[in-house]
């Protein structure tokens, strides 16, 4: 059976850092989503210890800000490639 206590107001000091989630941190990526034209493609390589799931994120988070569609794929040397969508995603209807 788990522990359960009421916390004091500086608990939330102890929570463990999250990197790469901030609006700051995805600057670079809607830079370069935002000049993004039809037929250009984007080389994303992670460094240090961003992974490859933290770089998907903050492009599709990116991509949302500045409102442009994107694709993505991984290269077979662990790049991620990504470009315009031609054609809107098609929504689900729900029923």
């Amino acid at each position: 059976m788990p522990t359960i206590t009421v916390a004091d107001t500086k608990a939330k000091e102890r929570l463990k850092q999250r990197s790469g989630g901030s609006v700051d941190a995805r600057a670079p990526f809607r830079e370069a989503i935002g000049t993004l034209q039809t037929g250009d493609y984007l080389e994303i390589r992670p460094e240090g210890r961003e992974t490859m799931r933290g770089v998907k994120l903050n492009v599709t988070r990116a991509a949302r800000e500045t409102s442009v569609e994107v694709a993505y794929g991984e290269t077979t040397d662990g790049a991620l490639l990504v470009w315009p969508r031609a054609e809107p995603r098609r929504r689900r209807r729900s029923t």
